[in-house]
């Protein structure tokens, strides 16, 4: 007996099969793709708990698929992979046969079966994905370090001579500090202002000052070796931490500075300008606050007694 002539002597039997037993997906529409009828295959496959008689399709499709959805037109069928999407379930691509009838359309569709050839490349376009996606991160990642340490870099840094600024100096006196307690090694303190600055200002206008404070700031820079710290400490007021100096070493270093800048006359302005300087040794007892104040008060003594000298505290 030939194939078509089971069906048609089985036809209620097999109408039964495709409705209420088959795994596969079967679905009747209109023209504009409203349901009309469906088999429990279709309903088990989008775990729907309600009838979706009436919907329209496209519902119950990814958006991307709906889209490129073609439809047979005339006598014909198509073939195409549809992605479905289910109720509190993962979308589903459905391998499908489109049939257009004469009220509308037919679909029946089956999970396509995946071969072993499948995952290896499906694996393979993952492991490209995942491999795309930590060059990214990695991008960004280094981007935001860059980023962190240029904002580290600023909140540390006297935006207009480039010297470390007052905070980020307390922070390397305070380690220096404890070190040199525990080490018993020297420490030592210059303290610098410009003298009858103000008078500058007032002269010569705050372009000028400014230019003379960065002048000022690397003729600091010059003088230091590469452990010392030179900073702004506000104002015209400078500073400049000596790690591993005594206190005969940090005056002689003060001097040559004031002589320096005595007989400099400040680029771009043409003014001379001279400092008064302050110098202390950490000693035996000493706080940091005291040590501050300490080379503070021989700075006072420098200006107090003449200016343009250095005075040891």
């Amino acid at each position: 007996m030939a194939i078509g002539e089971i069906l048609i002597k089985h036809c209620d039997k097999i109408e039964k099969y495709f409705k209420e037993l088959s795994g596969f997906l079967m679905v009747v529409t209109d023209k504009s793709l409203n349901i009309l009828e469906f088999n429990r295959g279709f309903k088990n496959l989008l775990n729907l708990s309600e009838s979706p008689a009436g919907n329209n399709l496209k519902e119950y499709l990814l958006p991307e698929s709906y889209q490129a959805l073609s439809l047979p037109g005339g006598e014909e069928y198509l073939e195409s992979r549809l992605n479905f999407k289910g109720h509190n379930s993962p979308a589903y691509v459905i391998s499908c046969h489109i049939f257009n009838v004469e009220e509308g359309f037919i679909f029946f569709g089956e999970r396509p079966v995946i071969t072993s050839d499948d995952i290896v490349a499906r694996m393979s376009i993952l492991n490209e994905e995942l491999t795309n996606l930590t060059r990214e991160l990695n991008k960004k990642n280094i981007a935001l370090e860059r980023a962190n340490a240029t904002i580290t870099r600023l909140s540390r840094t006297d935006a207009m001579t480039g010297l470390p600024n007052r905070g980020y100096f307390m922070e390397v006196l305070k380690k220096n500090f404890s070190y040199s307690n525990r080490q018993q090694v020297p420490l030592s303190i210059i303290m610098a202002d410009l003298d009858y600055f103000k008078s500058v200002n007032d002269t010569y206008g705050h372009q000028v000052g400014d230019q003379v404070l960065i002048s000022f700031a690397r003729l600091l820079q010059e003088e230091s070796r590469e452990e010392d710290l030179p900073a702004r400490f506000g104002g015209e007021e400078f500073i400049i931490l000596l790690p591993h100096t005594a206190l005969e070493e940090a005056v002689a270093m003060a001097e040559r500075i004031r002589k320096k800048l005595e007989g400099r006359e400040m680029p771009s302005t043409g003014v001379t300008v001279t400092a008064s300087l302050g110098v202390v040794q950490l000693e035996e007892g000493d706080t940091m606050d005291s040590l501050l104040k300490r080379v503070d008060e021989a700075l006072y003594r420098a200006k107090e007694e003449g200016r343009n000298q250095v005075v040891k505290g």
